[in-house]
């Protein structure tokens, strides 16, 4: 269990410095250089030891700064709570508080902010793209979890 809490203030401390550093190209080789050691040596690596020894890195899209944005929360949304199966890990819910719309370099886009339903709570942004099933998982990715610390809140409003 320290392990798991290394783990977890380890990828805290990995987002708490990309999130607020004014290098935002240093950051984000640092947040790669840093989660490729946290998955090759850390005792609570994903990856398990055969893995391990012939792991050399993740494989990343290259930075686009047009990608990140900021923008306010709409919380004048339908209530709807969502029940994911985790298998032997059980079930994971979450309801809808809110959404965004922000533009990317590819259009417009809407996406749903999430509560974490249950102990911790935090922030879940579930979204899939084209890349689903292509280069990346299948099941879609997420932005924010603040059960993992990430909270990317700027301010009482919005989120970045």
């Amino acid at each position: 269990m320290i392990d798991l809490l290394d783990y977890r203030r380890q990828v805290n401390a990995l987002y708490w410095h990309v999130r607020h550093a004014d290098d935002v190209i240093s950051a984000w080789q640092q947040f790669r250089k840093t989660r490729d050691a946290l998955f090759r040596s850390h005792p609570e690596s994903p990856l398990d030891p055969q893995t391990k020894l012939h792991f050399d890195h993740l494989d990343y899209y290259d930075y686009d700064p047009s990608y990140r944005v900021t923008a306010p929360v709409n919380r004048d949304v339908e209530p709807l709570v969502i029940t994911y199966d985790l298998g032997s890990d059980g079930r994971f819910q979450c309801s809808r508080f809110g959404k965004v719309n922000f533009t990317l370099p590819t259009g417009d886009a809407i996406l749903n902010l999430y509560w974490i339903n249950g102990y911790g709570g935090g922030l879940f942004l579930p979204f899939g793209d084209a890349t689903n099933r292509q280069t990346t998982y299948g099941g879609g990715r997420y932005l924010y979890d603040t059960i993992k610390g990430s909270d990317l809140w700027s301010n009482e409003n919005g989120m970045t």
